[in-house]
């Protein structure tokens, strides 16, 4: 509510100049260069390097662990099987495009980083919850059941760079 102020006999008005709320944003700190830290400092930056080069190279691995499932086949135990419903949709990594089906085991690397700090997993979640946090639906759990495409390029691209991408549903 605005702050009233008296402009002589009468009822009060309201301030139209009343000050807007102001945000005050931190700017980015800047790195100070090696030659200027101590040798403490330095350690201290080499193994959060270190730390960041090593979670890299985690989600690099994860992707791997992703299969692409046929719509005909068994969904086997220990796994969920989702379909991308957007038009893009980026994991681990790796962007999947619409009708990609993704096959996850639960025990896989793949499964863990979907995971919050409360050990929920966005795998589970349904329109509604993905509308709520995402304002869009980028998945569905299940096969897909639409029309199938191939694009021969990506996946020479793929296959070239040594990647494993989920293989195109079938019509």
């Amino acid at each position: 509510m605005e702050p009233a102020v008296r402009k002589g006999p009468g009822r009060p008005r309201k301030n139209p100049a009343a000050p807007k709320q102001v945000t005050v944003v931190e700017s980015t700190p800047v790195p100070v260069p090696e030659t200027e830290l101590t040798p403490e400092q330095l350690r201290i930056r080499q193994l959060e390097d270190q730390l960041a080069r090593s979670q890299a190279a985690a989600l690099d691995k994860a992707p791997e662990e992703v299969e692409s499932t046929p719509v005909e086949e068994e969904i086997p135990e220990g796994a969920i099987l989702i379909h991308v419903a957007s038009e893009a949709f980026s994991a681990w990594g790796t962007t999947f495009y619409r009708g990609q089906e993704l096959l996850i085991p639960l025990d896989s690397k793949a499964y863990e980083f979907t995971k919050d700090r409360f050990g929920k997993t966005w795998l589970t979640w349904d329109e509604s919850t993905q509308l709520e946090r995402w304002k869009i639906v980028n998945f569905r759990v299940g096969p897909w059941t639409g029309l199938g495409y191939s694009d021969p390029a990506a996946a020479a691209k793929a296959a070239k760079a040594g990647r494993i991408t989920p293989i195109p549903p079938r019509i």
